[in-house]
């Protein structure tokens, strides 16, 4: 507790952040933003509302490229911590140990999904917003790593990137130059994906729907394409929690959201959420092919050395009660991931009686 006060104290530091994690009011996850993706519109309204430039950026490869040793950079100071280098009693330098020993040694890079890691984001990130801000009022906010920051002239918006730039590389990070603009406004408040896929209606009947789930699912694919660099298929799902699937249309739901797991790694997080809500509703999930969607993942996601997929889809088999495959285990075996070889071997002990989910809903 000492440690997450130390923490939270230090995010609260930021003038920019929307995502500052908090325990989970809902008791679904151990930590959440203070904001979610949701609550943005309005927040976007008020930054262009008050100005006539709006620079629109992120980083590349946001958790994939976090340093381990930024993470005490940004608590202590970088030049405290060269100093004191093996000094576990730097709260920095014990969660740099900790990560480094979960990931073999490897010091780039953090774990996606766990909530644990939306924390050690923000911890780094916060020092960089403090960096930012120091002696300035900037209008507009940080959400996770997409920064939207309002300008009266352009003059201001280019400086204020090249400083971003600046702090950023103190912390070993860098921007995404496919997702930096600088935009004349008025801009639209939402990304067109996003207005075309949270504006979608579905109709009550067994016909209806299954239609209505069609033309949906067939209007994400063709988003997906066009935002390459999106999670369009995440939000689609995402979008689809408040709707009851009706028993009739309950198979071909299922197989349409397979495909979007298969599709995109980041989807089965929310692919499972729906799974496992279609089988709590009564809907049995067909068990053969979502075992052949997990061995799909389980050998792609294995051999790309992809920890994140793999636990996700170990997390799945756990869950659905599914035996991994003998050539799927194998390919698991290789991947240097202590989180990854802990499910594993949870799976390899688990009994083989594939019938009945848990009851317990995963994380959203």
């Amino acid at each position: 507790m000492d440690s997450w006060t130390t923490l939270d104290t230090h995010c609260r530091q930021s003038r920019l952040s929307l995502s500052r994690p908090i325990i989970d009011p809902n008791c679904q996850r151990a930590l959440v933003p203070e904001y979610p993706f949701e609550s943005l519109r309005r927040r976007r309204a008020s930054v262009r509302a008050r100005s006539r430039y709006l620079l629109r950026t992120d980083l590349s490869r946001f958790y994939h490229s976090i340093y381990t040793h930024a993470i005490s950079w940004a608590l202590h100071n970088k030049a405290i911590v060269k100093a004191r280098r093996r000094d576990l009693t730097l709260l920095g330098n014990r969660l740099d140990k900790i990560l480094r020993e979960g990931q073999d040694g490897q010091t780039l890079g953090i774990p996606v999904g766990p909530d644990a890691s939306l924390l050690i984001a923000e911890v780094v990130l916060t020092a960089v917003d403090s960096r930012l801000t120091v002696g300035n009022s900037i209008n507009g906010f940080r959400h996770y790593d997409d920064f939207e920051l309002g300008f009266e002239g352009p003059d201001e918006a280019e400086a204020t990137l090249a400083s971003l730039q600046a702090h950023l590389a103190e912390y070993e990070m860098s921007l995404n130059p496919e997702k930096t603009d600088v935009l004349i406004l008025p801009a639209p408040i939402d990304r067109p994906w996003v207005s075309a896929l949270r504006d979608a209606t579905f109709r009550d009947t067994e016909k209806g729907q299954e239609m209505d789930l069609f033309r949906y699912f067939e209007s994400a694919i063709q988003l997906a394409k066009a935002f390459s660099e999106d999670p369009v298929l995440s939000y689609a799902l995402s979008r689809l929690r408040p709707l009851k699937i009706l028993p009739a249309v309950a198979p071909v739901y299922q197989d349409l959201v397979l495909q979007f797991v298969l599709a995109e790694p980041g989807a089965l997080s929310y692919g499972v959420f729906e799974l496992t809500r279609e089988e709590l509703n009564g809907h049995s999930v067909d068990r053969d092919k979502l075992h052949s969607c997990l061995e799909s993942i389980l050998k792609r996601h294995s051999l790309a050395q992809h920890g994140s997929e793999v636990a996700w889809a170990l997390y799945v088999a756990l869950l659905f009660e599914l035996k991994i495959s003998d050539d799927a285990a194998r390919n698991i075996s290789a991947l240097r991931d202590s989180v990854v070889a802990l499910l594993a071997l949870d799976c390899k002990s688990s009994p083989d009686h594939s019938r009945k989910v848990r009851t317990e809903e995963p994380p959203a």
